[in-house]
Order: structure tokens, then sequence, then C-alpha cells
């Protein structure tokens, strides 16, 4: 396929291992054979909670999806973060990065799947006062932890897709 494909006789999956790697990926009948993972992808984590959103309170998924690129909510949380700001944004390369910065200033970075853990909470949370130093936290988290060095991609394979590069990594 390769060959019709690119015009070379080069051979990119030809050996056996590497095919039963590759095999199944788009059918999603890899995951039977790759080693399990902790986590859930948190993209697929996160259409899961818009599609029951979207199901159970139709009025409201239309609203959400009017609002403007930049927003922010509040909400009490019992994490042992304590209080503090989580902040997402998306990096030119269209890669989401989150962070968490604490009341204190200290900014750390954080998975996606720890970032929808943080931000849970039932249709009627009523929001919180947001803190007076909300915004002076969100820009050290922009230029702190979820600052991307120019021409730099960040972020992580996650699913099927981390799964295989993890598998054909540890081959190699």
């Amino acid at each position: 396929m390769n060959a019709r494909l690119l015009g070379s006789d080069e051979s990119f999956f030809g050996d056996s291992t590497e095919r039963g790697f590759i095999d199944g990926v788009y059918d999603e009948t890899a995951s039977q054979r790759l080693p399990a993972m902790e986590d859930v992808d948190p993209v697929s984590m996160a259409y899961e909670i818009w599609r029951q959103a979207t199901e159970q309170h139709p009025e409201v998924a239309e609203r959400v999806a009017k609002l403007p690129n930049v927003v922010y909510s509040t909400k009490l949380s019992a994490s042992e973060l304590g209080s503090g700001v989580l902040v997402h944004t998306q990096t030119v390369t269209g890669i989401d990065a989150f962070a968490f910065v604490e009341s204190e200033g200290e900014a750390r970075s954080i998975s996606p799947s720890r970032a929808l853990q943080l931000a849970e909470c039932e249709y009627a949370t009523p929001p919180a006062e947001r803190l007076e130093d909300h915004h002076d936290l969100t820009a050290s988290a922009l230029g702190g932890p979820l600052r991307t060095p120019p021409g730099r991609a960040t972020g992580a394979l996650q699913g099927i897709r981390g799964k295989v590069w993890k598998t054909l990594d540890e081959q190699m």
C-alpha cells in the first residue's frame, strides 16, 4: 500500500509485530491487544459529559454553545489543592493545556483528567464569589506552566494513539 501511495518500495510497518500493533487502531480492536490504561481518555470523558448534559439540559447546552472563547466561572471545591484558579488554554498547535494556580500564587500544570475532576459539579451547583486576584492568578498560569516556547508542541498522546505509541516505543 505504501508503494502505491508514495511511489516507494519502502516498508514502513513490514514486521509482523509492528503490523500487529497498527492493525485495529482505527476500528478500536487494538485496545484488546495493548496494555490497559489507568485513566479513561480525557477527550472521551469530556465528550461523554457534554453528551449527557445536552440530553438532560438541551436549553443550557444551547446557551453554552454560544459562549465566547474566554469565560470564567467559580465554584466551591473540596479539593486538597485549596483555593485557586483552574486555567485551560489551547496552544497555537491546537493542544489543550491545563494548570492550577493556588491562591498563594504557586502554579503547576495538571493533566486533562485532573482538570475534569477539579471542574466536576452537579448541574444545580451554585456559583461562588470570584477571587479578587482571579485575573492575576490566571496570568501567572499563562506566563508560567502554560507558556509554550515558539515552535514547540506540548502535550501527550491519549487513548489508543497513546497506547500504540507507548507500546512501539517500548519495543525499540
